[in-house]
């Protein structure tokens, strides 16, 4: 447990025992990886590892050469997402119909629609999902807290979220 915790001149969290907690978010970081997965075109996003399930997901776009692995922070990432209640499948299905048609169905959708406003996708646009442990009892919260630390490295690295990622 987190204990004793006060914010420092320069705003940062510091607590009696951060150890702790350096320790199990390590922990839980090896339970997730990107191992045995690659950047799919989006047209082939059906057959993307895990579509049937629950889990965490990324967008990019890629003009040119296509990454032969997947960095979470890579500057190309337009959106990072999660789906706990659905199954990633179904999220982008969801996507694809806000981003090519308009319609409402997924923000991160809507958010790509609004920039590029184009009927069809383009050949650019990537799919890859990320490798989970949802074997515990607590898989949501996992799938939840995986797609956070995603988005906090990325703005950490770049001082802003993806392009198709709200705030």
């Amino acid at each position: 447990m987190i204990r004793d915790c006060v914010l420092d001149a320069a705003g940062r969290l510091c607590c009696s025992n951060m150890s702790w907690l350096h320790h199990t978010l390590s922990r839980m970081a090896v339970r997730y990886s990107f191992e045995s997965r690659n950047w799919l075109p989006w047209s082939d996003r059906g057959n993307v590892s895990g579509a049937q399930h629950p889990g965490v997901y990324l967008i990019g776009r890629f003009d040119d050469n296509v990454p032969g692995s997947i960095d979470p922070i890579d500057p190309a990432i337009l959106y990072i997402g999660e789906t706990t209640g659905q199954t990633i499948g179904t999220r982008l299905h969801q996507f694809n119909r806000s981003a090519f048609t308009g319609r409402q169905a997924h923000s991160g959708g809507w958010t790509f629609h609004t920039a590029h406003a184009l009927a069809d996708p383009p050949p650019w646009l990537f799919v890859t999902t990320v490798n989970l442990d949802t074997s515990e009892l607590l898989a949501g919260v996992f799938i939840k807290y995986v797609e956070r630390l995603l988005l906090w490295n990325y703005a950490s690295a770049h001082g802003r979220l993806p392009a198709c990622n709200k705030g």
